[in-house]
């Protein structure tokens, strides 16, 4: 039997009601977009504000604490198309720890909710420092127990991504959600690969999900253009999470598998 949340029909996210009913709450993802420049990192809020998007999200990681190069060394997967080792690209899109206040205070001046993805229990408590209203959880972390404890004993609403997950592997994480005391949760479906091709998007998993677990759905997209995060709403989706950029030629290895900001604001 599933592990289930009580039924949760709705999550607040800052002043946003996300849930059955509500419109789409947006998060453009920059990822490495903003390119290791903090200038870039201000701009891109902006972008995203332009873009019509309800919260921007960056990334909290450390390289020596998610990659173990000798892993990657007999790979192929997208990450082998690299020009550099996967560690070394890893450490260029950082997002320093000391901009992260900045980068929070400015998002809220420009009325975004900001958002970020911790991958160490350090960088939970600095996001929760700086009064985050959520974590999203990425999806490497879906089997990870401890980390999902800590994050569930912050005390703020918890937004999963699930990609290469299986429902059973969902299933115990909602567990230790339950174990925590956590009601406000989302469940994002995720393809892990850059980018995703349209035939594995999988947008039923999504719904199952929603039936499942009784708790808010979405979808973070890593395919081409709008179909899949049209899809997704269609079905039910209630958070549609897509990388956003200004220039897909640019440095990194996520501006190529993003939006422009005007396709982000026409889809």
């Amino acid at each position: 039997r599933a592990a289930r949340i009580w039924s949760v029909k709705h999550v607040t996210l800052g002043d946003r009601k996300v849930g059955e009913g509500e419109p789409a709450f947006m998060i453009a993802e920059i990822g490495s977009n903003f390119d290791g420049r903090l200038d870039r990192a201000r701009l891109m809020v902006d972008l995203a504000l332009e873009a019509g998007a309800d919260a921007v999200k960056f990334q909290s990681f450390l390289p020596d604490c998610i990659i173990a190069p000798e892993g990657f060394a007999e790979r192929d997967d997208f990450q082998a198309k690299w020009a550099k080792p996967v560690y070394d690209v890893y450490a260029d899109a950082v997002f320093p720890r000391e901009w992260h206040q900045e980068i929070a205070g400015y998002s809220e001046e420009r009325g975004l909710i900001f958002l970020s993805s911790p991958y160490d229990t350090e960088a939970v408590d600095l996001l929760i420092s700086l009064g985050a209203p959520a974590l999203k959880i990425g999806s490497g972390e879906v089997s990870n127990p401890p980390f999902l404890w800590y994050c569930a004993s912050q005390g703020v609403p918890l937004i999963l991504g699930v990609g290469s997950a299986t429902l059973a592997e969902v299933d115990e994480a909602m567990r230790v959600f339950q174990e925590a005391g956590v009601a406000d949760v989302i469940l994002l479906q995720c393809v892990t690969s850059y980018p995703s091709p349209f035939e594995d998007a999988n947008l039923r998993t999504m719904v199952t999900m929603g039936r499942m677990f009784d708790v808010p759905v979405g979808y973070s997209d890593h395919a081409p253009g709008h179909v899949v995060p049209l899809g997704a709403v269609a079905l039910g989706g209630c958070v549609i999470e897509k990388h956003m950029t200004d220039d897909q030629s640019g440095p990194g290895p996520d501006h190529r598998i993003s939006l422009r900001v005007e396709e982000f604001r026409n889809g």
